[in-house]
């Protein structure tokens, strides 16, 4: 019954006049997580469902349980691993009955307005890409290399190629057609395969290329190197108190490829730009260690863990 109720998105919440006394947000992901927090420090009464069994499912575990925890000690109600089983609205109000899928146990959930933030589809409907003989498909508008369609003098960029649905990607993209365009003998070729990703929690949640666990199933455990630096190792953390964060990187065990990131912390975003040029560049892990970092900074953890590379990786296995 969702179709026949007023409910909110990403799009429509903020044209809200007042804060809800109470908001049920139908998805834990990057919009879900960042809206259920902000609306509970705003004042508003937040529980958050998700199917999942964690919140940002496709990020990193220990990502997800740090977030988790801030949470549940911010008072927003959880209800992971739980579907959607019907939605009402009547008398100005939202009825949510959910069921848990491991223990098949229902809840009523009743709050003054409902957020869905379940994802977003390609939406080409009022394109007429029919008119201009584009090809698509229900993932998006099908491009080569340099951006372009199957019509070689039309470009497409952004949310319109399908996922992933970020800002940056759309102006990672523009900035490559417009130098084509500008330039046309030195094409430029679309660079997406190192696709930051930031949620704008507090902490935030930044992170490149693979997890642990998606470098362990592509290249197998035993080739594959996880160092974690938790911050109330750091200095800087444990001055301001904010403990509740880590750095992450993952790598190929032998070269010190880096293969991913994950950070958690105040400014996650900007402490991953550093990770994305070294894969980009193909630095490996130890380089990082040769780097005199500013002390005391957050950024440190970085080469603390490039530091557990040398002494958990290669001098333990010269012994």
């Amino acid at each position: 019954g969702l179709d026949k109720t007023p409910y909110d998105t990403n799009e429509t919440i903020f044209n809200l006049e007042k804060i809800p006394k109470s908001l049920t947000i139908l998805g834990a992901g990057a919009i879900g997580s960042e809206l259920s927090q902000a609306f509970q420090r705003l004042g508003s009464r937040v529980t958050l469902i998700d199917l999942a069994p964690k919140i940002l499912f496709n990020e990193d575990i220990d990502a997800s349980k740090i977030l988790k925890a801030i949470f549940e000690e911010e008072q927003i109600s959880l209800y992971l691993n739980s579907s959607v089983e019907n939605i009402k609205y009547q008398n100005d109000s939202f009825e949510v009955i959910i069921k848990n899928q491991e223990n098949s146990y229902v809840n009523q959930i009743k709050s003054e307005k409902l957020l869905v933030a379940t994802g977003r589809r390609v939406n080409l409907k009022n394109l007429n890409l029919e008119n201009a003989d584009l090809d698509y498909s229900s993932k998006g508008i099908e491009v080569d290399s340099f951006a372009r369609t199957n019509k070689k003098h039309i470009f497409a960029i952004g949310d319109c190629i399908g996922e992933p649905f970020f800002t940056h990607k759309a102006e990672s993209m523009a900035r490559s057609v417009l130098f084509t365009l500008l330039v046309p003998f030195l094409k430029k070729k679309l660079s997406l395969s190192l696709m930051p990703r930031v949620t704008f929690t507090d902490p935030e949640v930044a992170s490149i290329g693979l997890s642990d666990i998606q470098a362990q199933k592509k290249y197998s455990k035993k080739h594959v190197a996880t160092y974690f630096v938790s911050f109330d190792t750091l200095d800087r953390a444990i001055s301001e108190n904010e403990k509740n964060g880590f750095v992450k990187i993952v790598t190929h065990k032998f070269s010190g490829e880096i293969l991913g990131a994950c950070i958690v912390a105040k400014r996650a975003g900007e402490m991953l730009s550093e990770i994305i040029l070294s894969m980009k560049k193909n630095i490996k892990i130890h380089s990082l260690s040769n780097l005199i970092y500013p002390y005391p900074t957050y950024s440190l953890a970085i080469r603390k863990a490039a530091d557990k590379y040398l002494t958990q990786t290669i001098f333990k296995r010269r012994k």
